[in-house]
Parts: structure tokens; C-alpha cells; sequence
């Protein structure tokens, strides 16, 4: 690939990078129920994908195994709690302290993988993760003085990080076998229906709500799965994962920037150190992971 081709490739990452950042946004422009919120935008999603997953599933029906469903049951679960705990968070806290504290998913990967899937974790990458959780801290500890409803938003943070990892891992497991295409759609539908039942379990109403509410999950659907998530799968052809995981961690920045531009929302000097620390604990971990 030549260097005008992979400047486009870099272009292009860029935009799905300013595409997720406007999640958080969104979420808190919308009043409705976050686990509302996930239904609609994971719904929406699912039907701007209908086609080319109709397509994706007359090929690849007969490569969905059971154990390849079961993984991506427990994929679409997890990720619409990692959606859910997120908008609660960006409501509670501020969009910069759950953008960052998301991306600590980084964290909870090597959790998962080394006891249960055998994976073994470098002493880099396991000083990467150490930085990353000391930035975490550094940054819920700034929120300390915003009161109870703060704190309780980073820990809905850190819970969507979780929930992120998991998803991430279940994820890995399932495109041993199946396409991207087909991956991505059947989550997003699985997800899509565990916030519906997770609603109704709640006695949250179906309708009543303003147009703004699903205005911003279509918004979330256009600009963060389709031009952001999305893009970032498609990316992977052509550049490294580590590339891409790196400049993801450009998410926060703009995020914060949105964030203060809309809402005004100035982070304060030690949330911004925690946040330093983090981005460069996940980059280091992203780094020595390869």
C-alpha cells in the first residue's frame, strides 16, 4: 500500500474516532432511560444493517454452531449493560470521566483471559495495566468532591469497562468463525432485545417519550456504530490493531471538548492528570499486547 492510500486509511480511522465521541454527548442530550436508549439505538442499528446481514446469513448459516450462538448471547448481553452503564455514567458523573474510565476495559481483559482462556500477559503489559488503574483512581478521586451521584457514575463507568471486556473477548472468540458482518448484526439485535427485556423488567414505558430521545439514538446508530465502530472493523484490513486501538484513545479528548462546547463541563487539573494517565496506561498496554 502506498503512503497517499494508507493517508486515507488514517483519514478515514479519524472519522470513526469523531464519530464514537459524540456517544456520550448524545446520551446526556436525551432524557429517556439509558437502558431505554440502548434498545433504540441498538434496534436502529440492526435495521440500517438488515440487508447486507440477510445476505451474510444465507452464506454463513450453517457456520453458527451452537457454541458460536451461546458466545454471542453472552456478547450482546454484556454489551448492552456496557451501553447502559455508560449513558447512566456521562449522566452522573461527566462525559470526560466516563469516556476515560470506559476505556479502562483494558484492565479487566487480562482478568478474564489469562485464568479462564490461559493467556499469559507480558510484565510490560501488566505495568500498562497497573498505570491505567492508577489513573482510574486518580480520576475517580477528583470526582470525590462532586458528591455521591458522581462516584456512583464512575463506578457505572468502570462496570460498562467490564462489561466493554467481556464483550471484547466473546467478540475474538466468535470471528474465529464467522464474518464481521453477520458478528456485528446479531449482537446488535441480541442487545437490542436484552435492553427490551431489561426495560420491561423495570416497568420503563415503550412510548411517551420526546422525538429528541430518538432522534439521539439514531444519531448513536449513524455516527458511533455505523461511522464510528464500524469503521474501525473495516480498518483492521488495512492497519494494525494496535494502530487502531491507540488512536481510538483519541475518544475522550474530543469527547471532553464536545462536552465543554454543549454543556460547559471544564474538567479540573487532577481529573485531567488521571486522565493523562490513563490514555498513556492503555497505549502501553496496547503496545505490549501485540
Amino acid at each position: 500500500m502506498n503512503e497517499n492510500s494508507l493517508l486515507k486509511e488514517k483519514l478515514i480511522i479519524f472519522i470513526g474516532v469523531i464519530g464514537i465521541s459524540f456517544s456520550g454527548v448524545l446520551a446526556k442530550l436525551s432524557d429517556a432511560p439509558s437502558i431505554y436508549l440502548v434498545m433504540c439505538r441498538m434496534y436502529f442499528t440492526v435495521l440500517l444493517l438488515a440487508i447486507p446481514f440477510l445476505r451474510s446469513f444465507r452464506k454463513e448459516r450453517h457456520s453458527l454452531t451452537r457454541r458460536t450462538v451461546l458466545y454471542c448471547l453472552i456478547s450482546g448481553c454484556f454489551l448492552a449493560v456496557h451501553f447502559a452503564s455508560y449513558f447512566q455514567a456521562v449522566r452522573l458523573a461527566s462525559v470526560s470521566s466516563g469516556s476515560l474510565l470506559v476505556n479502562t476495559s483494558v484492565f479487566f481483559v487480562p482478568m478474564i483471559t489469562v485464568p479462564f482462556l490461559g493467556e499469559k500477559v507480558s510484565l510490560r503489559a501488566l505495568a500498562g495495566i497497573l498505570i491505567t488503574f492508577l489513573g482510574s483512581v486518580i480520576v475517580a478521586s477528583a470526582d470525590s468532591s462532586g458528591g455521591s451521584n458522581v462516584l456512583l457514575g464512575d463506578m457505572f463507568a468502570i462496570l460498562g469497562a467490564f462489561c466493554m471486556a467481556v464483550y471484547t473477548i466473546m467478540g475474538k472468540l466468535c470471528r474465529r468463525t464467522i464474518s464481521t458482518s453477520l458478528y456485528t448484526t446479531f449482537v446488535y439485535f441480541i442487545a437490542g432485545t436484552a435492553a427490551l427485556l431489561l426495560t420491561i423488567a423495570q416497568g420503563i414505558p415503550l412510548t411517551g417519550y420526546s422525538p429528541v430521545n430518538y432522534a439521539c439514538a439514531l444519531g448513536m446508530a449513524v455516527l458511533c456504530t455505523l461511522l464510528g465502530h464500524s469503521i474501525f472493523n473495516w480498518g483492521l484490513k488495512y492497519l494494525s490493531a494496535a494502530y487502531i486501538s491507540t488512536v481510538k484513545l483519541g475518544e475522550p479528548v474530543i469527547s471532553a471538548i464536545f462536552a465543554y462546547l454543549i454543556f460547559r463541563e471544564q474538567p479540573g487539573l487532577f481529573k485531567v492528570i488521571g486522565g493523562a494517565v490513563i490514555l498513556f496506561g492503555v497505549a502501553w498496554t496496547v503496545r505490549y499486547s501485540e
